[in-house]
């Protein structure tokens, strides 16, 4: 999926060759235009988004396959600039701006025996590090989380690999 990321977004953008959570606020909101620091993430970003992949997994037929996900990720603080602190240096608990920060990437998947294409029953959705499944169909969604509104993740790797188990 990476770098383009073309699937669906709920929540997460794709900017740079990143995935990331939308920001948090409507312009609309913003009381004074003059003091926006950072048009991107003026008040922070959602809490949560998902992205769904931009294409599916037709096997052709019901096969046993082994899946496992990969991910590589940075997690930053968008509302933190040097020149927006206050208080002596000395006294800074984090210089890096990395301090608290807690976010989260998963990826799930669901699975389906029938034709992906026709109108297929899903399963429920499951979370996916590393699976070994006997499906038809495959389905992919990144979720991305965040505790803080000041901090997002920066997904740079996302993709799946899929191998058939003989």
């Amino acid at each position: 999926e990476h770098s383009a990321y073309s699937g669906s977004h709920s929540g997460t953008v794709a900017d740079g060759g990143n995935l990331k959570l939308a920001g948090g606020s409507n312009i609309d909101d913003w009381p004074d235009i003059d003091s926006v620091v950072d048009w991107d993430f003026e008040g922070g970003v959602v809490l949560s988004g998902t992205y769904d992949f931009a294409a599916g997994i037709d096997l052709g037929t019901v096969k046993r396959v082994r899946l496992q996900s990969t991910i590589a990720a940075s997690i930053v603080n968008v509302l933190d600039k040097i020149d927006s602190r206050l208080g002596n240096i000395d006294d800074w608990e984090d210089f890096d701006g990395t301090a608290g920060a807690s976010a989260d990437a998963q990826v799930w998947f669901r699975e389906t025996d029938d034709d992906p294409a026709g109108a297929p029953t899903w399963s429920a959705w499951n979370r996916l590090d590393a699976a070994e499944v006997e499906a038809r169909g495959l389905d992919f969604q990144a979720r991305l989380t965040t505790a803080d509104a000041a901090y997002n993740i920066h997904v740079s790797q996302l993709s799946v690999s899929v191998d058939e188990v003989t």
